[in-house]
């Protein structure tokens, strides 16, 4: 990651050069193609060609960084300025190239540089697979010292952290690396593919050929670990205000669908409509009764209204239905529960390129279905006055609907004119608060295209990932701009990123009335994943292992700011609920002086849903 997907449900941590769908021009679907200029390169060209664009990014994101002086910073990091997230991936990518090139004391100082000077306080464990690898190289040949190497690189993480690493090394055999490497040399393109390439081929290439010596390590941790108690848990606070005085509020749950009939006495209802496939009220929408719903491959888009959950069908659901728990444990950082263990033996039993495309097609479809249902039961906890409009764009899961290429032109537009629709619907409905757990950060796009090649011209790529991100950036503040009286709590992301550098949307999107939220684990501490900026995310709320319902009616805990957003616009609705005076600035307000602020090194403040209702209550 890039390389991370949707801000959503389906994020995958396998990492071996999983196939994102691209952005094409109108008409043109992607297709793997490697720069003719490329064919024959050797790894050394490569390393050479990745080399030399690192440098001119480091020269643009941090110029203090002077290559000729690495000895220095190795001697002593804080003759560097903190790094920024955009420097430290540039970092990162040396770093790899350094252990590719042989040189594994320079790649080893180079991790030692960037947890010494991030910017980003989630990062003070940075690169822990390259500090590893190293570590074991610099051992020597000896096994035994290769093994008390790797001990003691890992023991550097806490438990949580350690957990987190481990599907990167299930799922790394010879078999897999190879096919990564054979997907990779089909999409050379770029300097950013050609690392993908090395990064898969030569260093997860030399983990697999170790993978004895990688399990001896972790036969030594695991009681190491099992030694380590959890710290205390967070208490984080649900108020049901049952019996309070307090007005009904609509919220709007925008997303990928909702199941509908697990709040049928808590859905907001436009009385101006009724199901008979016409446009009662004159809004221009058909059966409109209890949401908004749109998806480009459904064939039948006039009545799609009444379909506010997407259905995959009973073969996907019943087959990877079974794979929820075990995607968002593994996003935890929990690869040893029988359900990860279980989703992570089905991928690797996976022999070729179409039959693993078409099992992660099916898991962003299984997402698809269950996501939004999952916000909706966080956000509803507690609250009998809530009155929940679902808003379903495919568009925003986007995994589906553009597998393997992306949107045209009209697609775009059809985007735009399904968020103006939103938009009018919030304003007649006087809905006040949006939960959106949805985004997409610039590389995401870029890389979706580089992946699957549809440009053999990397600067045409460049700029229509650009196009595609400026177009959505306007489209969200569309909605923003035009419904000024309701509050959007959106998710943050999942890539352990700044929103504003990397230009994610929408949490890198500044506006009175939008708050990103963050991420924090069952203990109050910052989510390894959640992603961050000093001045857009200053709310956090509970986002790993979060139980809540999927369609039927299941509880199951999931993980991700998909998660930790609807938590905090379940204390907004209340506070809306209880004094519908409120507006988006006061309650934002509200939500940042009462809640519990977050130790250094760390920033931000977990929302404290009881004190915020107090702070209404008593102040009314």
């Amino acid at each position: 990651m890039p390389r991370k997907h949707l801000i959503t449900i389906i994020v995958f941590f396998f990492s071996i050069a999983l196939m994102p769908p691209t952005f094409a021009a109108d008409g043109v679907e992607g297709t793997s193609k490697m720069n003719p200029s490329w064919k024959g390169k050797s790894d050394a060209d490569l390393i050479a060609l990745v080399k030399a664009d690192v440098k001119a990014k480091l020269k643009k994101y941090y110029p203090a960084f002077k290559c000729d002086q690495f000895e220095a910073y190795a001697a002593d990091p804080n003759l560097l300025p903190l790094i920024p997230d955009r420097a430290m991936e540039q970092l990162e990518t040396l770093g790899y190239l350094f252990q590719i090139e042989g040189k594994a004391e320079r790649a080893d100082q180079m991790v030692t540089i960037m947890r010494a000077r991030a910017n980003n306080p989630n990062k003070f464990l940075f690169a822990p697979k390259l500090r590893a690898e190293a570590r074991r190289v610099l051992a020597g040949d000896s096994k035994p010292k290769q093994v008390a190497a790797l001990v003691a690189a890992f023991k550097e993480l806490p438990k949580g952290r350690f957990n987190g690493q481990m599907a990167y090394y299930l799922t790394t055999t010879k078999r897999l690396v190879e096919l990564a490497g054979k997907m990779d040399r089909e999409s050379l393109l770029t300097p950013m593919t050609a690392f993908e390439y090395l990064k898969d081929t030569r260093f997860r290439g030399a983990v697999a050929d170790n993978m004895k010596t990688y399990e001896r390590a972790f036969a030594q941790l695991k009681p190491y670990y099992a030694r380590q108690r959890d710290p205390k848990k967070y208490a984080f606070q649900n108020v049901d205000i049952a019996g309070k005085k307090a007005w009904p509020v609509g919220v709007g749950i925008w997303d990928c669908g909702v199941d509908t009939t697990q709040f049928e006495d808590r859905l907001l209802v436009n009385t101006g409509e009724i199901k008979n496939g016409r446009d009662d009220d004159g809004n221009g929408q058909i059966d409109d009764i209890y949401g908004l719903a749109h998806d480009t491959a459904d064939p039948d888009q006039a009545s799609i209204n009444d379909r506010l959950l997407y259905d995959p069908g009973e073969a996907v659901i019943a087959q990877y239905g079974q794979f929820l728990k075990g995607i968002m444990d593994i996003r935890a950082g929990m690869s040893n529960t029988p359900e990860a263990r279980h989703l992570i033996t089905t991928y690797k039993a996976v022999k070729t390129v179409d039959a693993r495309r078409a099992f992660l097609l099916n898991l962003d479809m299984i997402g698809e279905w269950a996501h939004g249902t999952h916000v909706a039961g966080i956000a509803a906890k507690g609250n009998p006055f809530i009155r929940i409009a679902p808003f379903r764009s495919a568009w925003a899961g986007e995994g589906r609907i553009y597998h393997e290429r992306g949107p045209t032109d009209a697609e775009l537009k059809a985007e735009m004119q399904n968020a103006k629709a939103i938009a009018a619907f919030i304003n007649r409905h006087g809905i006040r608060v949006v939960n959106a757990s949805l985004g997409f950060d610039r590389d995401y796009v870029l890389e979706a295209i580089l992946k699957e090649g549809t440009y053999t011209d990397p600067k045409k790529a460049e700029r229509r990932a650009d196009k595609v991100q400026a177009w959505r950036r306007k489209v969200w503040s569309y909605v923003f701009d035009h419904c000024p009286d309701t509050l959007f709590l959106v998710s943050a992301g999942n890539d352990n990123k700044d929103v504003v550098e990397f230009e994610t949307v929408s949490s890198g999107i500044e506006r009175p009335n939008v708050a990103a939220i963050g991420a924090v684990d069952p203990f109050g501490r910052w989510a390894r994943f959640t992603s961050s900026n000093r001045k857009l995310v200053k709310l956090f709320d509970w986002g790993v292992t979060v139980p809540s319902i999927i369609p039927g009616g299941k509880t199951v805990p999931l993980s991700g700011t998909s998660m930790a957003s609807p938590n905090a616009t379940n204390t907004a609705a209340k506070l809306f609920a209880l004094d519908p005076k409120l507006t988006p600035v006061e309650v934002k307000q509200i939500l940042w002086k009462t809640g519990d602020p977050i130790p250094a090194p760390f920033y931000g403040r977990i929302i404290d849903q009881r004190r915020a209702i107090d702070a209404v209550v008593n102040d009314k």
